[in-house]
């Protein structure tokens, strides 16, 4: 009886081991940041960059704005390219001063 006791559990401990805790292949779809995180419309746009202008930092927050503000030319062209403009100086900002200028003037055309 001991013996058999002791081969079901061998048995079963290795079966264990063999299988694992589950699929090591993640589901979650890959992603880039700008999809992640893509601003569709004017009030996303407006309140992304407001939150921008009263923190200073700008950064990862700027992934997925670019999209967003190229989807205005549908709707309105002059505004697009004007805030086009502005993002490539917004990526290029030196301070949080310049940061929070810049992104105040784009939510302000928004």
């Amino acid at each position: 009886m001991l013996r058999r006791a002791l081969a079901l559990a061998l048995l079963m401990s290795s079966v264990g081991f063999a299988t694992g805790c589950g699929s090591s292949q993640s589901t979650a779809p890959s992603l880039s940041p700008e999809q992640l995180n893509a601003a569709n419309s004017r009030e996303e746009l407006k309140k992304r960059l407001q939150d921008i202008a009263s923190s200073g930092a700008a950064g990862s927050a700027l992934a997925g704005m670019k999209g967003g503000i190229e989807a205005l030319k549908a709707t309105d062209e002059k505004l697009a390219t004007t805030l086009l403009a502005d993002y490539e100086k917004l990526e290029k900002a030196n301070g949080p001063a310049q940061v929070k200028s810049l992104a105040k003037k784009m939510a302000d055309s928004l």
